[in-house]
């Protein structure tokens, strides 16, 4: 039954997915199947996991799509026809430093009548300067004219990171006032600042063994949605998601988050109090639905006791 069950999946998924895009327009099929995508658990397998495994025509569609995103030169072979020329772009489109990383194929179907015509649903990836990342889902109709495709309809909708990679930087206190409120306006630069600032702990033996003021820097690489809940706490507790939260501050870059706050502690060598935790807790949007709306530790990092071995 476990192998019969393994067998008939594809095939159940293959016939409903018929159904469904044989029977919606183009906007009704994409709102769904991004409602799928935002839920993990529904989440279909991709019949292509990279541009190697499709087919021709829907890599070379899907890299025009990610060099029209990032600014670059387009693709000479692929046009931008009627509505697809008027397509909204994500709101870091116009930010320079994007690249395309790779992608998969969710869905490939062509018109019986008319097989030139290609119906393709997949998922572009994206990263920028200072290891930001996002995903985008994507629906597109095009028409093959020999090796050339015409975009004809083209749809983009942010893919919001459920589960975002937080980075800890420990800054002291002096170097931050010594900075003022003229702290970099822009994701890149602060991330520059902080990192250029950072204290390295690969090297503990330069920090005093004592009680100081630092900043704690908390750097989220992916991208999250605007009803997402980011809270970032410190507690000697590890294991739970509480602690103290009142004095942490963020900053939104478009959805990518920086959270800082002042602390008070040992950053090295201290063996006789114990350790401080800074916890990231993540609650994800409301895309995900009311019952995946749990709040979540991302990233959990010892900010006191002994250096690291």
């Amino acid at each position: 039954m476990p192998q019969l069950q393994k067998v008939l999946r594809p095939v159940l998924w293959i016939l409903t997915s018929l159904l469904f895009f044989g029977c919606a327009d183009f906007g009704q099929k994409f709102d769904r199947f991004k409602h799928q995508m935002s839920k993990k658990s529904d989440l279909p397998e991709p019949i292509a996991t990279s541009s190697d495994e499709m087919p021709t025509d829907a890599a070379l569609v899907a890299k025009a799509i990610q060099q029209w995103m990032t600014g670059r030169p387009q693709i000479q072979n692929v046009s931008f026809e009627g509505s697809a020329s008027a397509a909204v772009a994500p709101s870091w489109f116009a930010e320079q430093g994007f690249v395309g990383t790779g992608g998969q194929l969710f869905l490939y179907n062509d018109k019986p009548q008319d097989p030139s015509e290609k119906h393709v649903t997949g998922r572009l990836e994206f990263e920028g300067p200072w290891g930001r990342r996002t995903l985008v889902l994507y629906e597109t109709r095009y028409r093959m004219r020999g090796q050339s495709a015409a975009i004809e309809d083209l749809r983009i909708e942010p893919m919001y990171s459920n589960a975002p990679e937080p980075l800890l930087f420990v800054v002291p206190m002096e170097d931050v006032f010594k900075f003022g409120d003229r702290y970099p306006r822009t994701y890149g630069g602060l991330l520059q600042f902080v990192g250029e600032h950072a204290i390295d702990a690969n090297a503990p033996m330069v920090v005093p063994m004592e009680k100081r003021s630092y900043v704690v820097f908390i750097i989220f690489l992916d991208q999250v949605s605007p009803s997402a809940k980011l809270e970032v706490k410190i507690s000697n507790k590890r294991d739970d998601l509480h602690g103290y939260k009142k004095a942490t501050q963020y900053i939104d870059f478009d959805g990518w988050s920086v959270a800082f706050l002042p602390v008070q502690f040992t950053l090295f060598g201290n063996t006789k109090s114990p350790p401080l935790y800074v916890k990231a807790v993540f609650t994800p949007g409301e895309d995900v639905g009311f019952l995946r709306r749990s709040p979540r530790r991302v990233g959990v990092f010892t900010v006191s006791g002994s250096p690291p071995p």
